[in-house]
């Protein structure tokens, strides 16, 4: 069932990070690199299950590749990384999750400075995920190499609900757990497994093909969120945005919510709530200033806005400080 071959791709993943193992299934970053580390579960049924709870003190770039080709499914808990595959970017972002098939790649993770990565990933061979299919959808069409079309990655991001959500919560308590057990761990993965596949066939509200972003775009993206924030006050419209940074109008509004996760002005209104917030608990300023300062002219839009956010009035946090 091509185990061997998947055993072969997180041996080499293993292979790539500066951990310590003594038995292949827990591995700990050195504490002069960073902390924490991996809890790897491997199932009779060929999945691999693997935790991953660290953060490094310095930033670092780890590369690892392979010919083999695999399915895996990760769900990205808290944190965030630079994931390149093939010089495309497949980001996770917090609170979603992403279907990967691969074959013949190269992979390379840029991983913050004391940046905390918590996920959870699980690799099935590619025979048992064609099995499940033929099984499930009773046709043979929909096989591995239908989901890459032709390509050697494809990358297919969906929403965690909460059914999803409470069997990775399980997961993670059992792997974590001293007295770990095995065979609850296979069952809620395959569970686990037999929801996100439900949704990636059946249910499309809650998939989204990932946009494919080079490195240059990335660096476009990054570098509009850097207006964006430098100029809150007065911020440019999406096109003269697009020009700043030299990519049109729609690579901008698709490539910004694929790589920040929301919209150009949903990171405006969060990157303005955040400022407003620092400023009321810190500088002695009137509310009305606060608001002039992060581009509002109108006072009450402004209050609501900040309750919406923070579930409280800016009046209220200024009589705290």
């Amino acid at each position: 069932m091509q185990i061997e071959s998947l055993d072969k791709i997180y041996h080499d993943f293993f292979s790539a990070m500066p951990v310590h193992s003594k038995n292949n299934r827990i591995y700990t970053l050195p504490e002069l690199l960073g902390e924490g580390g991996f809890k790897r579960v491997k199932t009779f049924s060929g999945l691999e299950i693997v935790y991953s709870n660290f953060f490094y003190k310095q930033q670092q770039i780890k590369r690892f590749s392979s010919e083999h080709e695999m399915v895996e499914i990760q769900f990205m808990l808290e944190g965030e990384s630079e994931i390149w595959v093939k010089g495309s970017n497949c980001n996770v972002n917090p609170g979603t999750s992403s279907f990967l098939f691969m074959k013949d790649f190269e992979v390379s993770f840029e991983f913050p400075e004391l940046g905390r990565i918590k996920s959870l990933s699980i690799g099935l061979p590619v025979q048992l995920f064609d099995y499940y299919l033929a099984q499930y959808l009773d046709h043979s069409h929909a096989k591995f190499e239908y989901f890459l079309l032709r390509q050697s990655f494809r990358q297919y991001e969906l929403e965690i609900d909460p059914i999803i959500e409470h069997l990775i919560h399980r997961i993670v308590k059992e792997i974590s757990a001293q007295d770990t057990s095995p065979f609850i761990i296979e069952a809620k993965a395959l569970e686990l497994l037999n929801r996100s596949l439900h949704l990636l066939m059946f249910d499309s509200s809650h998939v989204r093909h990932a946009v494919s972003l080079s490195r240059n775009d990335t660096m476009k993206l990054r570098k509009a969120a850097e207006l964006i924030t430098s100029k809150m006050d007065y911020p440019p419209t999406l096109l003269e945005l697009a020009r700043s940074v030299g990519l049109n109008d729609y690579k901008l509004k698709v490539g910004f919510k694929e790589y920040f996760g929301t919209t150009v002005f949903g990171y405006l209104r969060k990157k303005r709530m955040e400022h407003a917030f620092d400023l009321l608990c810190t500088e002695k300023t009137t509310i009305t200033e606060v608001a002039s300062e992060v581009g509002y002219t109108n006072l009450s839009a402004f209050s609501k806005c900040f309750r919406d956010t923070f579930g409280v009035t800016p009046s209220h946090i200024k009589r705290y400080y």
